[in-house]
């Protein structure tokens, strides 16, 4: 889908797919299904591909030309930096509170900090 064309791609995009993550998240740790997890983790895989696909291809499009190696790095570093901060939060969290619960309310907080409005932005980066 990504590698067809990349016009109809903008932050609102990602944004959304931040927040369908998020809902898909609690979503999953809700369930306790077998046969429900096994849609719920696939649409997920699609929807964090399409986020972090599409949010590299944003970065590397809309980042001027000399910032962008700076920039890449900025953003490997949080992606995957941020992963295993996470992880470690996550794991704290769930040792106090359970698993199941810690699970639903990481994922409505993902959801919810994606739909916090951004303010002072200098151009209009296609939302």
């Amino acid at each position: 889908m990504l590698a067809r064309t990349t016009l109809w791609l903008n932050v609102v995009i990602i944004r959304m797919s931040v927040v369908l993550a998020g809902l898909l998240i609690a979503a999953f740790g809700a369930n306790s299904a077998f046969w429900i997890a096994v849609p719920i983790v696939t649409m997920l895989g699609v929807i964090l591909s399409l986020g972090g696909i599409g949010s590299q291809i944003l970065m590397q499009s809309l980042v001027e030309e000399d910032v962008r190696g700076r920039v890449s790095s900025l953003w490997g570093m949080i992606a995957f930096g941020g992963v295993a901060f996470g992880g470690l939060v996550v794991g704290v969290a769930a040792s106090g509170f359970g698993l199941q619960l810690t699970v639903i309310v990481t994922g409505l907080l993902c959801s919810a900090a994606a739909l916090i409005p951004r303010y002072g932005t200098k151009r209009n980066m296609g939302h």
